[in-house]
């Protein structure tokens, strides 16, 4: 399990060094004072998803914290798009606070992991 924290997942060099070993899970927490950056972290999120093979937990901090300071996000369980995995396995709604909860299958996501050869985060980088 990896914790990247809001803007961190947004690095994916970030990731990829904590990835030395098989990430199952990223958890990322965020806090963010605009739909927009609700949305960058969203997508970065989605983007680790698919790079790791792994599930993404997003969770944001959300609503009016003073009477000028909002919070924006959209909970969101993500998962890599390969065969049986669709990329989004559920989400909250959008500036609704709540409790959302998933199950993630690991061991659907392992097997996916062991018999598939795309795999971005083990595939050799070429530095720029």
């Amino acid at each position: 399990m990896v914790l990247l924290i809001c803007y961190d997942v947004e690095f994916p060099d970030i990731s990829l060094e904590l990835a030395k070993e098989e990430i199952d899970v990223i958890l990322v927490p965020s806090m963010t004072e605009s739909n927009s950056g609700s949305m960058r972290v969203r997508w970065t999120a989605q983007g680790r998803a698919i790079e790791h093979t792994s599930f993404v937990v997003v969770s944001p901090t959300i609503g009016k914290v003073t009477k000028n300071w909002e919070h924006f996000g959209k909970a969101a369980f993500l998962s890599p798009q390969l065969p049986g995995m669709t990329g989004l396995l559920s989400e909250g709604v959008s500036t609704k606070p709540g409790i959302w909860v998933q199950r993630l299958d690991l061991k659907k996501l392992r097997n996916l992991k062991n018999s598939s050869p795309w795999r971005p985060s083990k595939q050799i980088r070429i530095p720029i």
